[in-house]
């Protein structure tokens, strides 16, 4: 159920995929590269937040969602964002 609608499961998934697409997206280069520090520590995905981060800075994007939807759901996927690929 969601926002008080019965849903499959798929649309559920679909409907958390679109949020946490939404949060993404509004990620700043700075949020980027505190995930990347406080992940980089812990687990290979550091790494991976590190590589978004140098992108972001090269290209000078300031939000995820300056990528573009495609890239930055890719991204998104690739990060563990997203509970089921093709958002």
């Amino acid at each position: 159920m969601v926002n008080g609608i019965d849903t499959t499961p798929q649309q559920a998934v679909a409907s958390a995929n679109e949020r946490a697409l939404k949060r993404f997206l509004a990620l700043t280069v700075w949020d980027v590269e505190a995930e990347a520090v406080r992940r980089q520590r812990k687990s290979a995905t550091g790494t991976t937040w590190v590589g978004l981060a140098n992108l972001m800075r090269r290209q000078g994007y300031h939000v995820v969602g300056d990528l573009g939807i495609p890239a930055a759901a890719s991204w998104a996927a690739h990060l563990g964002w997203l509970d089921a690929p093709g958002v």
